[in-house]
């Protein structure tokens, strides 16, 4: 058994992640959803964790499920504050949330500034919710 399970973290993960990828890229993002949803309690300290959640984030804004968008950005934020993809789920996360929480909006921009000062995500939008 244990065999499997470690046969599975390495393999499998890799397999449902590319699985995953695959359905976003044919706009199947439901599909995609299942794939990175079974891929990630196995995903710890696998390389491809910050990735699958990096999709799975991806797959449910495809989907215009901005509840699920969120947790999944706010858990990258929190599991990987330095990751690849900080710079751009900050801004997502500011553009989701402008209209909505615009206290929520100005923390994810000035934290996006503070963090990284030259980024191009730095854009009227980001300097207008920070009043710039």
């Amino acid at each position: 058994l244990e065999f499997r399970r470690v046969l599975f973290r390495s393999n499998g993960v890799l397999y449902f992640y590319n699985k995953g990828v695959s359905y976003i890229n044919d706009n199947k993002f439901s599909e995609a959803q299942r794939c990175f949803l079974y891929a990630l309690p196995y995903s710890k300290d696998n390389y491809l964790q910050v990735h699958i959640l990096y999709m799975l984030a991806l797959s449910y804004k495809s989907s215009s499920d901005f509840q699920n968008t969120v947790k999944y950005y706010e858990l990258i934020l929190k599991e990987f504050p330095s990751g690849s993809y900080t710079e751009e789920v900050l801004y997502n996360l500011i553009l989701i949330n402008k209209d909505l929480d615009s206290n929520k909006a100005k923390g994810y921009a000035a934290k996006l500034v503070k963090q990284f000062p030259n980024s191009l995500y730095n854009n009227s939008i980001v300097k207008k919710i920070l009043g710039i």
